[in-house]
């Protein structure tokens, strides 16, 4: 937002458009958060949990993680349904299309 600073100690910021040009992101780790239209597309997913610990999601409407739009603690799998522009956080589980 305009007027506020961020702070980096021992990093470096990178422009989104340059990051997702030269990179991308391993949906197949078991934590990793997804930024969908440019990690994945919108639509449904399923989760699978990984390990015998639970499986956890959450979606945000955006990057500061204010308001928490949804979010399950689940064993085994369960199924998640994402729009563009959102967030989503994966813990402990994977995602499947």
């Amino acid at each position: 937002r305009r007027g506020e600073y961020v702070q980096l100690n021992r990093c470096i910021a990178i422009d989104a458009e340059d990051f997702y040009s030269e990179y991308s992101i391993k949906t197949s780790n078991a934590g990793v958060m997804l930024k969908v239209g440019y990690d994945i597309l919108p639509g449904e997913y399923k989760l699978t949990a990984t390990g015998d610990r639970q499986g956890y999601y959450c979606i945000y409407d955006d990057a500061r993680h204010d308001d928490i739009v949804a979010n399950d603690l689940f064993t085994n799998s369960s199924y998640v349904s994402v729009s563009r522009g959102q967030y989503l956080i994966l813990s402990r589980c994977i995602i499947r299309q």
